[in-house]
């Protein structure tokens, strides 16, 4: 009977000494060994000697290459024992990592199907699952981090002064310019990483190696010296343009320098350009044809406003050349029963003069139709009857 759990792997064999005797007079007995081997069960899944791993590969190495190889070890017997590789269910920029990446299920050892761009990918992360053989099967899995190492495989891209249609880059700089004084600046991008992506600069020509410098980090040309009348007017820098990798990547530009002598010269050269329709690129002409056509349509729109208002404002006009009505406060209420005026007369003794006295002044209303637009009432005097002799 079997005291506690038997493990295999802890203890494989035991071996039992089993001894007999009676309980005679003498007593007598007897040994017996008995050999026990355990045997094998699939209890223990394969293992990995870490849960991750961190792998560098250079970029542009060749198909079909070994990037790494790891194992996993079963402590089981025979069939139990036997371990297979696969990768898990994992994606490489969208795609299957069966597409980048492919794995002996013997032994472990990692190849890579296509040359890694650095560029493009930096680093990915795959799923390596180890599989025994026993009934059922145990399976434990490992993470692989891979590192794209850069190489110096992209040369200088210079962005500015850009050449135009084949010809080299033109900058304008006054002859009164001192020295020291800024013409241009190179600017210059390398898509590699760390020393791969540094630049220098450097004038490999010129016309007169004497007028210009360039900043070997900066990229700033800049005068060495003031510009005299007998220099050339017309100046040809070459500029390189390398970074720092191994080995060394360049890019080269040409441009010209022209030497103004007066404002008025520069005034001349932008009419020029102007004038030069290889200068009006075909965005600029349909943006002035827009402006054109819209500027139309808006002055369109104003005469006709202006218009329709000038005739509004004639039936106005009209309206009030209409005669106008005059009402009476007997006429609107009837003939008027007040009492009746006295007549008044001024008597001058001794000379037998009789003057009448005026009437008071009657006033009647005066509306037009257009009267209720207005806040102002006309009043127009209305004459008294007279008295018939």
């Amino acid at each position: 009977v079997t005291s506690e759990t038997l493990d295999r792997e802890v203890i494989s064999e035991y071996t039992l000494l089993i001894q007999a005797w009676d309980l005679g007079s003498p007593s007598l007995s007897s040994n017996k060994t008995i050999h026990i081997s355990i045997a094998d069960i699939n209890d223990n899944a394969p293992r990995f000697a870490a849960s991750s791993y961190n792998v560098y590969v250079t970029e542009n190495s060749a198909p079909g290459a070994s990037i790494f190889a790891q194992t996993a070890l079963d402590p089981d017997q025979e069939q139990n024992s036997y371990v297979s590789y696969f990768f898990g269910d994992n994606q490489i920029q969208n795609l299957p990592v069966s597409t980048y990446l492919s794995i002996n299920s013997m032994n472990g050892t990692i190849y890579a199907l296509r040359s890694f761009d650095y560029e493009e990918l930096k680093n990915f992360q795959i799923n390596v699952q180890a599989r025994d053989a026993g009934v059922p099967p145990l399976s434990s899995s490992a993470t692989v981090n891979v590192i794209i190492l850069d190489q110096n495989d992209n040369a200088p891209v210079i962005v500015s002064p850009l050449e135009q249609s084949g010809s080299a880059a033109t900058e304008i700089v006054p002859q009164s310019a001192g020295s020291g004084c800024l013409v241009t600046k190179i600017i210059a991008t390398d898509a590699d990483s760390g020393q791969n992506s540094r630049l220098f600069h450097q004038m490999v020509k010129s016309t007169d190696p004497t007028l210009f410098n360039v900043g070997k980090i900066s990229g700033e040309i800049r005068t060495s010296r003031n510009i005299l009348q007998s220099d050339n007017g017309l100046q040809s820098l070459v500029i390189l343009v390398k970074d720092n990798g191994q080995p060394s990547l360049s890019s080269t530009v040409t441009m010209n320098i022209r030497v103004l002598e007066n404002s008025t010269e520069g005034i001349t050269e932008s009419s020029t350009l102007v004038k030069n329709p290889e200068y009006f690129s075909d965005p600029n002409v349909y943006f002035i044809i827009i402006f054109s056509c819209t500027s139309v349509v808006f002055l369109l729109i104003i005469v006709l406003l202006i218009g329709i208002k000038c005739k509004q404002d004639r039936s106005i006009i009209q309206g009030y050349n209409t005669p106008s009505y005059c009402y009476n406060r007997g006429e609107l209420h009837g003939t008027f029963n007040g009492r009746p005026t006295i007549e008044e007369t001024l008597r001058y003794p001794g000379t037998g003069r009789v003057v009448r006295v005026p009437e008071p002044h009657q006033y009647s209303v005066c509306l037009s139709p257009e009267s209720a637009k207005s806040d102002f009432l006309f009043l127009k005097p209305c004459g008294a009857p007279t008295s018939q002799a």
